[in-house]
């Protein structure tokens, strides 16, 4: 049992809770979101049906991210280190065009499919390509900066799937929000 609740287990605990700690925090704000938008949420449940799709797939693609930035910061990735800034931007926005396209269209295939279509697939297919772009580039960013101020890059996983949970909310129900309260949407 002594080594089960060690010092170096109880540091490391405490290191790791302080970090979910804030996340937890930082988390509930989806739902100051979702009551902002509780009409819309109410009005159509399409939204609420694929929320989690949405922000699972910005996680999801996010942590992609964050996995290969860190593998390029732990191997020292010295191809990646010769190309020029704007070689790298040009190759994370490809990545984030093609990656949201396709899972924007498998998005609107799943509602068309399961949900009557129209406007709302549209909707959600906007929404996740939205999300999975943003999420892209914030993942492959996130361990640099996280390394710049001497912060544990292998924190960024969870951190940006906090981050995208909250900004694939904000994301879904501002898209939503226009495209289905918009009077040509009734």
């Amino acid at each position: 049992a002594g080594e089960v609740l060690s010092a170096e287990v109880l540091e490391e605990a405490g290191k790791r809770a302080r970090w979910l700690l804030v996340l937890m925090i930082f988390q509930s704000m989806s739902s100051l979101v979702l009551s902002h938008y509780e009409k819309l949420v109410k009005e159509h449940l399409v939204l609420t049906l694929f929320l989690t799709m949405l922000v699972g797939a910005g996680g999801n693609a996010g942590s992609q991210a964050v996995v290969r930035a860190i593998s390029a910061i732990v191997v020292g990735d010295s191809k990646r280190e010769r190309i020029p800034f704007i070689k790298q931007f040009a190759h994370q926005l490809g990545l984030a065009l093609l990656l949201g396209t396709a899972l924007g269209v498998v998005a609107w295939f799943r509602v068309w499919v399961f949900h009557d279509g129209g406007v709302e697939a549209l909707a959600i297919a906007l929404s996740c390509f939205a999300i999975v772009f943003t999420s892209i580039f914030i993942g492959s960013v996130l361990p640099y900066i996280m390394v710049y101020f001497s912060c544990d890059p292998a924190h960024a996983g969870a951190v940006i799937q906090v981050f995208m949970d909250i900004w694939g909310v904000i994301v879904s129900c501002v898209i939503c929000s226009l495209l289905l309260t918009a009077p040509s949407a009734h």
